[in-house]
């Protein structure tokens, strides 16, 4: 029983890592179910065929985020658009079209774009402050408030029922459900803070608030939390799930994902073995900026557990960086590996040439050391989430085919020159 518990908790806590999240169970925000009866199932039609990159359901209502960066919400079975804005310091309100997340809650959605900036509903009352948010990497949204964490690891939150963080110095993962928040700091420990606010009965969702932060002080290497309406689940370095209920009460105890954290170490001790470590670049350059991994995220660690040299390792971000050409090319133009994931077909050298022509004085163009992941065609979206090892494991062949057979790599593919 132990074991099916922990196997249970260990997919909630994963599932919140995948970008195209699955539509939730109809819930007030105090986590009761809403009335089922004459419940029927709504089927929403489209006009024309799209692709969705993120989606949020809740009630009878659905947010879904097409592969261009619009939303478009369906309630009851009819579509309309969304208009999700910004607005700049000097006063301009632009709509969002290039959003590449979103999270709604009960009526409210909000989006993030490329750049950090953060859109929400044009008819939300409450939430002025999030036009003034920069460098975005994560945001939650509860009962009242909506929480965000910058590439800094720096905190927000605002709305009228925002809970009270003065406590909070950093973050590295947030989530929230109803009036709580849960907080992953970035040094792995785990909190949760909690507003008055509930819809249903108008009271704290945590029966015993300071019991629950006791308990969770036990976790120190946390990187993912994920809450509900009974539990908080923390997903840790190590491949192990902790989750307590809102009481303060263990209940899966300490349980690895079975079979992660083993595969996981003895691949990391595999690339140690290495007698030299490539230099990896990431991505290439998109409308003019160039995103690259902070030294924090959880990329650039995975560069460096299969033995590989990135240039911004000693940054300390915890989310993508944007640069411009020159700042890349100066620090990265003599790079081994360039790997690059797109949403596109298949790529050549003429490709990615066609993309900047400063490309082609890389070194990794010239050396035959680019490799081409296309999203479009391979499971790694779907199947990250659940298995890092899988990357881990690619990411070694390539930099160190002496190791691991390179031959049979199941996401990049070898742009040849």
């Amino acid at each position: 029983m132990r074991k099916i518990l922990c196997t249970l908790y260990a997919l909630v806590m994963l599932l919140t890592l995948v970008g195209a999240c699955k539509p939730k169970d109809p819930q007030n925000l105090d986590g009761t179910p809403k009335p089922t009866d004459n419940a029927q199932v709504i089927t929403h039609t489209l006009s024309k065929p799209m692709l969705f990159g993120d989606i949020e359901y809740y009630g009878d209502t659905i947010a879904a985020l097409a592969t261009d960066g619009t939303v478009t919400e369906y309630t009851d079975g009819t579509a309309f658009a969304t208009d999700i804005i910004h607005t700049s310091p000097e006063g301009k309100t632009t709509v969002g079209y290039s959003l590449l997340a979103i999270e709604s809650v009960n009526g409210l959605t909000v989006g993030i774009d490329g750049e950090g900036n953060v859109y929400h509903s044009s008819y939300a009352e409450g939430y002025d402050e999030l036009d003034a948010w920069t460098g975005i990497i994560k945001i939650a949204v509860g009962g009242g408030f909506v929480a965000g964490i910058n590439n800094e690891g720096k905190l927000f939150v605002t709305g009228p029922d925002a809970p009270d963080i003065s406590g909070v110095t950093n973050a590295f993962d947030i989530d929230a459900y109803g009036s709580i928040l849960a907080i992953v700091s970035l040094k792995g420990g785990v909190s949760v803070v909690e507003t008055a606010y509930d819809v249903t009965t108008n009271t704290t969702s945590v029966s015993n608030l300071g019991k629950l932060n006791t308990a969770l002080q036990e976790i120190k290497n946390g990187v993912r939390v994920s809450v509900s309406a009974t539990h908080v689940a923390v997903l840790q370095k190590d491949a192990k799930v902790a989750a307590f209920s809102l009481d303060g009460t263990s209940t899966a105890d300490y349980c690895a994902v079975e079979g992660l954290a083993d595969v996981k170490q003895v691949l990391a001790a595999k690339a140690a073995t290495a007698d030299s470590k490539p230099k990896v670049l990431t991505e290439t350059i998109t409308n003019g900026v160039w995103y690259v991994p902070g030294g924090n995220s959880y990329m650039a660690r995975m560069i460096a557990d299969a033995g590989g040299d990135f240039p911004w390792k000693d940054t300390q971000s915890i989310g993508s960086i944007p640069l411009d050409y020159p700042k890349v090319f100066e620090k990265a133009f003599d790079a081994d590996v360039w790997l690059i994931k797109a949403y596109l077909n298949d790529a050549t050298l003429a490709d990615i040439k066609a993309i900047d022509t400063r490309n082609a004085r890389f070194k990794a163009f010239s050396n035959g050391g680019i490799y081409y992941c296309n999203t479009s065609k391979t499971t790694l979206y779907d199947d990250f989430p659940f298995h890092p090892d899988k990357l881990l494991e690619e990411y070694i062949k390539i930099f160190h085919p002496g190791l691991l057979a390179a031959s049979n790599l199941q996401y990049f593919k070898k742009i040849e020159k």
